[in-house]
């Protein structure tokens, strides 16, 4: 019953709020990259500054983005998480 009423909360709603659910990332070594890689496919560099990198690969270090949401379900309420002001910002950001 509960999920019929949060279904027509949500056809009513003009804008939905948005959340990424992460975890922290465990540390890793960081491996060496192949010159033979586009520059294109290639992931950012672990050992570079914070000026370096874009502000959304500072948000984002780190951390394992798990599954975005337009609810905050009870399941994710310790979790950590991003709430963004609108669902489809959220998920062009877990997309991005």
């Amino acid at each position: 019953m509960e999920v019929k009423k949060l279904v027509i909360a949500m056809e009513h709603e003009e804008e939905l709020k948005g959340w990424i659910i992460y975890k922290e990332e465990e540390a890793k070594k960081a491996e060496p990259i192949p010159e033979n890689i586009p520059e294109e496919f290639k992931q950012p560099n672990p050992d570079q500054t914070e000026e370096e990198l874009t502000e959304q690969e500072q948000r984002f270090k780190g951390k394992v983005l798990r599954e975005f949401v337009p609810h905050l379900l009870s399941q994710y309420a310790e979790d950590p998480k991003f709430e963004y002001e609108t669902f489809d910002y959220c998920v062009d950001e877990y997309f991005t």
